[in-house]
């Protein structure tokens, strides 16, 4: 009798890899990712709040998506992808006797990167609509023009830093009081074009068939109701309906009993 030959099959164990901040946050840790490989965790994201990074209660209602773009010493390296305040911080914002302003635009960047930005401004006050117009036009404009003398890392610094909220708070003061001046999302508008491409998928052939031939369907089911309709119904006669006894009548025949 020959030996069986017993194969051991020697299986990997998952590792906890950290994830890693850019430079920004000090190349702080956000996270760990239990993984077989750090290369499979190349294009995932984690969004993290922006208190636990600054340790500034102020900032508890901003929350900042981070990409995972490549591996240094086991370390997951990170880029910033989002910027988004909290519905809860834009409710507390809004108030009576306010006019709220939003807009929502895309702009390029020094390095050719297309942006999506949604500013948000409340006045002191009411404001008239051809004044909110021009607020919103002037917003677009200093926007676009500071997006194209900076970098895509830069953007992103100074929004994170309130750098940019202040300059066009104090730009927008002298058209009318401003109260808060708010970028309530900022995000690469790549990403969302690469969404809707991967849940769109091609129809195969046999499908296109099948719902070629469900439309023809369709067109005959149609055709016979309009021929049905167009007939002209049948003359039918009219039935006289006996007329109920009177109460004079009932009398009558009870008292004939």
């Amino acid at each position: 009798m020959a030996k069986r030959v017993v194969k051991t099959v020697k299986r990997k164990k998952k590792k906890w890899y950290p994830i890693v901040a850019p430079k920004i946050f000090n190349n702080t840790i956000i996270g760990e990712s239990l993984l077989y490989e750090p290369e499979s965790a190349i294009g995932r994201t984690t969004t993290v709040n922006l208190m636990q990074l600054t340790g500034d209660i102020k900032t508890q209602g901003i929350n900042i998506e981070f990409l995972i773009i490549g591996v240094m010493d086991n370390k997951l390296d990170t880029k910033i992808t989002q910027y988004e305040l909290t519905p809860t911080v834009v409710k507390r914002y809004v108030r009576r006797n306010n006019t709220r302003i939003d807009d929502s635009f895309v702009a390029k960047s020094a390095d050719n990167t297309e942006l999506r930005v949604k500013p948000f401004i409340l006045t002191r006050g009411d404001v008239a609509t051809l004044k909110e117009q021009a607020i919103r036009r002037r917003v677009k404009e200093e926007i676009t023009n500071y997006f194209r003398k900076t970098n895509y890392d830069e953007i992103f610094n100074n929004v994170i830093k309130y750098a940019l909220q202040k300059t066009l708070r104090d730009k927008l003061s002298k058209l009318h009081p401003i109260k808060s001046c708010e970028i309530r999302v900022l995000k690469p508008e790549t990403r969302k074009i690469k969404k809707m491409q991967a849940a769109t998928q091609k129809i195969q052939p046999e499908e296109a068939v099948s719902a070629e031939a469900s439309a023809e369907d369709i067109e005959k089911t149609t055709e016979k109701k309009e021929q049905t309709d167009n007939k002209p119904e049948p003359h039918k006669k009219k039935v006289k309906k006996k007329a109920a006894p009177s109460k004079k009548s009932k009398k009558e025949s009870k008292k004939k009993k």
